[in-house]
Order: C-alpha cells, then sequence, then structure tokens
C-alpha cells in the first residue's frame, strides 16, 4: 500500500529539503484490535466484563493506577498528550485500584477538536452509573491535569472554584510528569485565544465565548443608560444561566444580574 504524504513543516529534513524525506509503513494482514467499532484498539466500555481484573487492565493496555503507587502503561499517557497537541485523534483509558476494592475506569477521546469524558462506577461500592460529558479544553495546575470548560488553569479558579474532570497528575510516573508539562503548552496555546463556555440547555450541547457573552451584557447595560461599566466577573452555570458582576464608572456601586442563554442569544434572567 502507498500513500502520498503532504510534508509541510518547514524545515529540511533528514534529506535535506523539504518535501523529500522518505516515510515507510509496515502492514499486517489478519486479525486486529484495531476495527471499525474499535478504531483506538480498545473493547467499548459496555462489553468490559464486570471483574475487570489487573491483568486484563493491563493486557487491554489500559494506564492502570493502583492506589499505593504501583502502576502500568504510563507511557500510554504521554502518547496520548502528544497526538492531541499535534491535533491528531486520541483515546487515553485510565483503570484506578482502589484499597478498598473499587475499580473505576475514566476515559478521554480527542477528536474533531473536543474531549470526550467517560466516567464508569459500576465496579465501585458508590455506583453512579457511567457519566459521559464533553469538555473543550485540557488544562493543567502544574501537578495534575485536567479536562475544563475553561482555557487555562487561572479562569477556572477565578470564576468557577473546582478544577473540573481529574485525569492524571506527576504522581503517576515519569511519562505522566513529561505529559503534564506537555499539557502545560496546550494549555498555554488556548489561552491566548477566547474563554469557551460549555453548557446544556434543552439536552442540547452549546459552546459560547466569553467574550461574546460579555459583548452582548454590556451592550444591554447600555441600553439601560449605564455608559460606562466593567465586567468584573462571571459565574457560568451548566444549564445556561450565568451571574455577572457589573461595575458602574466610579468603581464605587457594583450589581449583580442574572442572564441566561437561550440558543445563541443572551438575555436577561427576569
Amino acid at each position: 500500500m502507498i500513500k502520498q504524504v503532504s510534508d509541510s513543516d518547514n524545515s529540511y529534513g533528514e534529506y535535506g529539503f523539504l518535501g523529500k524525506r522518505r516515510y515507510y509503513a509496515e502492514f499486517e494482514i489478519g486479525n486486529s484490535r484495531y476495527t471499525k467499532y474499535s478504531p483506538y484498539g480498545y473493547e467499548k466500555l459496555q462489553k468490559l466484563p464486570k471483574e475487570y481484573k489487573k491483568t486484563t487492565a493491563i493486557r487491554n493496555n489500559d494506564v492502570v493506577l493502583i492506589e499505593c503507587g504501583e502502576t502500568e502503561n504510563t507511557d500510554n499517557i504521554e502518547k496520548f498528550i502528544e497526538n492531541v497537541d499535534l491535533g491528531i485523534p486520541a483515546f487515553l483509558r485510565i483503570t484506578r485500584y482502589l484499597k478498598n476494592g473499587d475499580v473505576i475506569i475514566t476515559e478521554v477521546e480527542y477528536t474533531k477538536g473536543k474531549y470526550i469524558y467517560r466516567y464508569d462506577s459500576t465496579r465501585a461500592q458508590k455506583n453512579i452509573g457511567v457519566i459521559k460529558k464533553e469538555y473543550p479544553y485540557i488544562i493543567t495546575d502544574g501537578n495534575n491535569v485536567y479536562l475544563s470548560n475553561w482555557a487555562n488553569w487561572e479562569y477556572k479558579q477565578k470564576y468557577q472554584g473546582e478544577a473540573g474532570q481529574y485525569l492524571f497528575s506527576k504522581s503517576n510516573g515519569e511519562y505522566a510528569v513529561y505529559a503534564v508539562e506537555e499539557a502545560k503548552n496546550i494549555m498555554e496555546k488556548h489561552s491566548q485565544s477566547d474563554t469557551i463556555y460549555n453548557v446544556k440547555i434543552r439536552d442540547e450541547e452549546y459552546y459560547f465565548s466569553e467574550q461574546k457573552a460579555i459583548e452582548q451584557v454590556l451592550k444591554s447595560e447600555k441600553r439601560k443608560e449605564h455608559i460606562n461599566t466593567e465586567v468584573v466577573g462571571i459565574m457560568w452555570h451548566d444549564n445556561g444561566e450565568f451571574l455577572i458582576k457589573v461595575v458602574l464608572e466610579d468603581r464605587k456601586e457594583g450589581y449583580i444580574v442574572l442572564y441566561k442563554l437561550y440558543d445563541d442569544k443572551i438575555v436577561e434572567y427576569k
């Protein structure tokens, strides 16, 4: 099988000139774990056995984290973050074995610029089923990595407090240490752009720009003849409502206004 590869990284490469590098690939005919139904080589979450043993999880190429410090397949963490940085679809499954016997499985799939997160607690004493969420960003506090609706750690802490969905930390091994550093670079790239909110309205997911929210709120305030106002804080809620603190020109009087997102519009909530 031969496939043309577009070489456009603006470097000279091993053979001296752009577009002149050589690429090789090997293909093996036969049974494969990479199929139409398992494009990343992983069995679907719902098909995993109820008694999910550590040996099975390791064989399935999960990142295995055992409470007390033992780890397996942690190089997959670094591979996942590297692919995300390159914009390549990627998948990561982390299986945690806790002292009390609980088995917690988390998955994150990166595709089309978003992160699909799944949390499976069906093998834990506190069984809340399987939770699925979507996030636009991956962020870090320098030690732990999370999925978030915010482009950077500072905004997440300032406006929403909790960190989002926890994935892994530096304590998970040397590969995780490198992955945290790479996640920091990814976060810094995204933090240069506008912060995006992810909200769910009538069972539909919406991504909404912080800048657009502020602009529309200020226009609304202007119609009230509040000319020189400034937005100094936002508290976003998943149902589409958000509280926004507005300060007038003299910066002595401030008040909270509740707005609500309807599809692609913001209106003051009465």
